[in-house]
């Protein structure tokens, strides 16, 4: 076909609106002349920016184009059989050029609408097809999107995100590209509407209240951070190069050392923490449109279900993209500690007289984003499965030393193995019973004609035959049971006995969170502060715990609220680990969980909510068969003394620990 005139483009746009326009479109070949005729456009407008009739077919052939990808894998085979799939990038990144560099406001307006129309070309193709998508990769990464993405227009960076979504979910090899210090560059980009007005100034946090104005950004972050469980990799490509490292991908232009923990945070991370943590939280914000986890159970404390097989469940796109996605939750159970650790270097660095370093803004509010990530995958029912490939993301902090779980194909194809092994067994078994079965027919049939033949002659000798038969039958079917049952006390005699629910969990999740809540203390009363009081119950409390823990509390913690909240997102993300999970509540018993919560049930002015949290955690600690060692040591702890308090001072009235051990409240004068 030859080159199509501006009429033909009209008219097939036209038709292209319709799902039956464009299977005519591509029936008839005018699809694939379409395509044809795309690099020609371009040279055309490309010699003459001027040309308004140059422009006005380009824009037509490119809308045509990206119409016509609606119709699926097909269409964008036929497209990227006529070479559109290299045409388009390079309209893309020149009409990107002409905009910016455009002083003509009329101009400019044209070579915009060329921008979009290629961008959502670009996007179309991308999902039409996972062939379509990884060939745009190839030519788009990461010069060409890096480009597109530094455009302010928000139809543009949603359709170039949308593109690289597509691709992302095709191949696990373009989500590990775009959490490499290559694709630096362009989260930058797609990240700067969420900072604050100083231009990703470390020391201001991002500005979270408006929200991504890119729809597709926080699909991208989801599909790189969670499904292929790329989140740390991801937090480290957008660190600040290192001062040896000036080629480096800035993603803190303010620079700066490595804080102590190895990290050079810097407000990226705290945007990156905040939409992962709004993903898992899922569009209600409650966790997978449930309620949370603390809530009691209908019924009573019902020990949680075990969770469901490796893979089952899982995100379809996550299990096709070969990711490994439950790495993710011990992830940013890392950045927590990470960050706490240097929450309190700055601590005990004080007021010293040396310029903060580069990360030190940013460490408490990574600090509050990562909290708020793990609250909201602790807070979820479904225990965060369709994001973790079908595993519960606390069960896998309790025990990091366990063997990562089956990605979701492979689940599949073992399912699928065992059940044609299954199907094989029960054929072969079915075959054997009918081959039985056919030869007791025959050979009955023989004894019946040989009774026939020989009834007369031997009916008392086949009779007396018969009877001992039947006797000696009647003693092995007596016998039978008798030893089935002595080899089958012999079998349970012998096997191993069965482990204990958690036995092999090390409780890392709840170690870290017993540390960080005991360098806090219990709760200090603002109105009869008493500082030496405060630092011996924080000393009992932080000997409570396991050695490393103890230490952790010690030196890696911070022992003032970093943020407001602290201690509630603390006690909140503990209490919803323990809710109906036995293990976790034996690991939390024995690490002194019991006397931690307790102590934080007074109430906190500086985070009111803390309090409410601590009795849901008293509650899920001492629930169901996992409760048990709780339970055991919160009967046996005993008054010690009572704590004054002014309202009741102000009524005449004190609490007193009478001989039984019970409280009572007597008149002062008393």
């Amino acid at each position: 076909m030859r080159q199509p005139t501006s009429e033909q483009l009209a008219g097939w746009l036209e038709e292209s609106k319709s799902p039956e326009g464009r299977r005519r479109l591509l029936a008839d070949g005018a699809a694939a002349a379409a395509a044809r005729a795309l690099p020609r456009c371009y040279v055309a407008w490309h010699d003459d920016r001027g040309c308004e009739a140059s422009r006005a077919q380009l824009l037509a052939c490119l809308r045509l184009l990206r119409n016509v990808c609606a119709a699926g894998a097909p269409a964008a085979a036929e497209l990227m059989r006529c070479g559109a799939h290299m045409a388009a990038p390079a309209v893309a990144a020149d009409a990107h050029a002409a905009v910016r560099g455009g002083s003509n406001l009329l101009a400019v307006s044209g070579e915009r609408q060329l921008l979009l129309a290629a961008a959502q070309l670009l996007a179309n193709m991308s999902v039409a097809s996972e062939a379509a998508a990884g060939a745009l990769w190839q030519e788009c990464f990461p010069a060409v999107f890096g480009e597109l993405t530094a455009t302010p227009d928000v139809g543009v960076q949603a359709a170039v995100t949308l593109a690289m979504l597509s691709a992302a979910k095709a191949a696990p090899a373009a989500a590990e590209a775009l959490a490499s210090r290559a694709a630096a560059r362009v989260w930058l980009q797609l990240l700067h509407p969420l900072l604050a007005p100083s231009d990703h100034d470390p020391d201001h946090a991002p500005d979270h209240g408006a929200g991504p104005a890119n729809d597709c950004l926080g699909l991208l972050v989801k599909a790189v951070a969670l499904q292929h469980g790329l989140l740390e990799p991801l937090l480290r490509c957008l660190e600040a190069p290192a001062a040896d490292d000036p080629g480096g991908a800035a993603g803190d232009p303010s620079g700066g050392g490595a804080s102590p923990s190895g990290w050079r945070w810097n407000a990226l991370h705290v945007a990156v923490l905040h939409v992962v943590a709004q993903e898992v939280a899922g569009p209600s914000g409650g966790g997978g449109g449930g309620a949370p986890a603390s809530r009691p159970p209908d019924g009573g404390a019902a020990e949680r279900a075990p969770p469901p097989r490796p893979g089952a469940g899982a995100d379809a796109a996550g299990a096709g993209a070969g990711g490994a996605p439950w790495r993710w939750p011990r992830a940013a159970l890392r950045v927590v500690c990470d960050a706490a650790t240097d929450v309190r270097a700055l601590e005990d660095a004080g007021n010293s007289d040396k310029a903060p370093p580069g990360w030190a803004g940013a460490a408490p509010q990574v600090l509050d984003a990562a909290m708020q990530l793990l609250r909201a995958a602790a807070q979820r029912e479904d225990g965060c499965a369709p994001l973790c490939g079908g595993a519960d993301a606390m069960s896998l902090l309790l025990d990091p030393a366990a063997a990562p779980p089956l990605r979701l194909a492979e689940a599949r194809e073992g399912e699928r193995a065992g059940e044609r092994a299954e199907q094989s067994e029960l054929q072969e078994q079915a075959q054997d019973t009918r081959a039985k079965n056919s030869t007791q027919a025959v050979r009955q049939a023989q004894a019946v004609r040989q009774e026939q033949e020989q009834q007369q002659q031997q009916e008392q000798e086949q009779a007396q035959t018969q009877k001992q038969n039947s006797q000696q039958n009647s003693q092995q079917n007596q016998q039978a049971p008798a030893a089935a049952g002595e080899a089958a006390a012999a079998a349970a005699a012998a096997a191993p006995p069965e482990a204990a629910p958690g036995s092999g969990s090390d409780g890392s999740l709840i170690d870290a969170l017993l540390a960080l809540l005991a360098a806090l203390g219990p709760p200090l009363n603002p109105r009869r502060p008493d500082a030496a009081q405060h630092a011996r119950l924080r000393r009992e409390l932080v000997a409570l715990l396991p050695p490393a823990a103890a230490a952790r509390a010690e030196a890696a913690a911070p022992a003032r609220a970093p943020y407001p909240g602290y201690r509630a997102d603390l006690l909140c993300a503990l209490s919803n680990a323990l809710h109906a999970r036995a293990p976790a509540q034996r690991a939390a018993a024995a690490a002194g969980a019991s006397e931690l919560l307790l102590s934080n049930t007074q109430l906190d002015e500086a985070a009111p909510l803390a309090r409410e949290w601590a009795l849901w955690g008293v509650r899920n600690l001492c629930a169901g068969r996992g409760g048990e060692e709780a339970r055991a040591r919160m009967a046996a702890l005993r008054l010690r003394e009572v704590v004054a308090a002014p309202e009741l001072e102000g009524m005449g009235v004190k609490v007193e620990v009478d001989a039984r051990g019970k409280l009572s409240v007597v008149s002062q004068r008393a």
